[in-house]
Protein backbone atom coordinates (compact mmCIF):
# COMPACT_ATOMS: atom_id res chain seq x y z
CA UNK A 1 0.00 0.00 0.00
CA UNK A 2 1.21 3.69 -0.86
CA UNK A 3 0.09 6.67 0.29
CA UNK A 4 0.56 10.34 -2.01
CA UNK A 5 -1.23 13.85 -0.40
CA UNK A 6 -0.90 17.10 -2.26
CA UNK A 7 -2.01 20.21 -1.86
CA UNK A 8 -3.00 22.96 -4.38
CA UNK A 9 -3.44 27.08 -4.37
CA UNK A 10 -6.92 27.56 -6.32
CA UNK A 11 -5.12 31.17 -6.91
CA UNK A 12 -2.43 29.14 -8.96
CA UNK A 13 -4.92 27.11 -11.12
CA UNK A 14 -6.76 29.93 -11.87
CA UNK A 15 -3.61 31.68 -12.85
CA UNK A 16 -2.32 28.97 -14.95
CA UNK A 17 -5.96 28.73 -17.21
CA UNK A 18 -6.08 32.14 -17.23
CA UNK A 19 -2.53 32.44 -19.16
CA UNK A 20 -2.43 29.31 -21.13
CA UNK A 21 -6.38 28.66 -21.05
CA UNK A 22 -7.35 25.44 -23.04
CA UNK A 23 -3.66 25.01 -23.87
CA UNK A 24 -3.02 23.73 -20.28
CA UNK A 25 -7.02 22.58 -19.65
CA UNK A 26 -6.74 19.91 -22.58
CA UNK A 27 -3.57 18.94 -21.40
CA UNK A 28 -4.37 18.20 -18.00
CA UNK A 29 -7.88 17.41 -17.62
CA UNK A 30 -9.84 14.51 -19.54
CA UNK A 31 -13.17 16.41 -21.20
CA UNK A 32 -15.87 14.45 -18.71
CA UNK A 33 -13.39 16.67 -16.21
CA UNK A 34 -14.00 19.50 -17.86
CA UNK A 35 -17.61 19.22 -18.64
CA UNK A 36 -18.36 18.97 -14.50
CA UNK A 37 -16.29 21.89 -13.85
CA UNK A 38 -18.19 24.46 -16.57
CA UNK A 39 -21.12 23.40 -14.60
CA UNK A 40 -19.93 25.31 -11.83
CA UNK A 41 -19.54 29.14 -11.72
CA UNK A 42 -17.00 31.60 -10.77
CA UNK A 43 -14.57 30.28 -7.88
CA UNK A 44 -16.25 27.19 -8.02
CA UNK A 45 -14.71 25.73 -11.23
CA UNK A 46 -11.17 26.64 -9.88
CA UNK A 47 -11.82 25.05 -6.81
CA UNK A 48 -13.04 21.82 -8.90
CA UNK A 49 -9.99 21.92 -11.27
CA UNK A 50 -7.58 22.28 -8.13
CA UNK A 51 -8.94 19.46 -6.07
CA UNK A 52 -8.65 17.30 -9.21
CA UNK A 53 -4.77 18.62 -10.13
CA UNK A 54 -4.51 17.84 -6.30
CA UNK A 55 -5.59 13.79 -6.83
CA UNK A 56 -3.57 13.38 -9.79
CA UNK A 57 -0.73 14.69 -8.25
CA UNK A 58 -1.69 12.69 -4.89
CA UNK A 59 -1.90 9.30 -7.38
CA UNK A 60 1.64 10.02 -9.19
CA UNK A 61 3.34 10.08 -5.93
CA UNK A 62 1.54 6.61 -5.46
CA UNK A 63 3.64 5.38 -8.49
CA UNK A 64 7.18 3.95 -9.63
CA UNK A 65 6.93 5.75 -13.11
CA UNK A 66 5.74 9.12 -14.48
CA UNK A 67 2.32 9.76 -16.27
CA UNK A 68 1.10 12.18 -18.03
CA UNK A 69 -1.47 13.82 -15.84
CA UNK A 70 -4.42 13.95 -18.65
CA UNK A 71 -4.23 9.76 -18.03
CA UNK A 72 -5.82 9.55 -15.10
CA UNK A 73 -9.48 11.14 -14.76
CA UNK A 74 -11.34 11.96 -11.59
CA UNK A 75 -14.97 10.82 -11.58
CA UNK A 76 -17.73 10.62 -8.98
CA UNK A 77 -20.56 8.62 -7.78
CA UNK A 78 -24.01 10.03 -7.64
CA UNK A 79 -23.25 10.30 -3.61
CA UNK A 80 -20.26 12.82 -4.56
CA UNK A 81 -17.43 10.53 -3.74
CA UNK A 82 -14.68 10.85 -5.92
CA UNK A 83 -14.16 7.45 -8.21
CA UNK A 84 -10.64 7.16 -10.50
CA UNK A 85 -10.22 6.11 -14.09
CA UNK A 86 -6.90 4.99 -14.68
CA UNK A 87 -5.74 1.79 -15.19
CA UNK A 88 -2.56 1.61 -13.50
CA UNK A 89 -3.84 0.27 -10.03
CA UNK A 90 -6.29 0.54 -7.38
CA UNK A 91 -6.89 3.80 -5.65
CA UNK A 92 -8.91 5.16 -3.16
CA UNK A 93 -8.77 8.62 -3.10
CA UNK A 94 -10.43 12.34 -0.88
CA UNK A 95 -10.57 15.62 -1.95
CA UNK A 96 -11.66 19.06 0.24
CA UNK A 97 -11.05 22.46 -0.40
CA UNK A 98 -11.23 26.00 0.77
CA UNK A 99 -11.30 29.10 -1.24
CA UNK A 100 -7.65 29.22 -0.92
CA UNK A 101 -6.55 25.51 -1.42
CA UNK A 102 -7.74 22.35 -2.68
CA UNK A 103 -6.15 19.16 -0.95
CA UNK A 104 -5.72 15.68 -1.86
CA UNK A 105 -5.46 12.13 -0.41
CA UNK A 106 -4.90 9.13 -2.14
CA UNK A 107 -4.50 5.58 -1.26
CA UNK A 108 -2.65 2.77 -3.93
CA UNK A 109 -3.99 -0.81 -2.56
Amino acid sequence: MRVGIDIVSVDRIRDVVRKWGDRFLLRVFSQKELDIAKERRGSLFYQYLAGRFAVKEAIIKTLDESVPLKEISVSRERSGRPVVLFPKGDFEVSISHTKEYAVAVCIRK
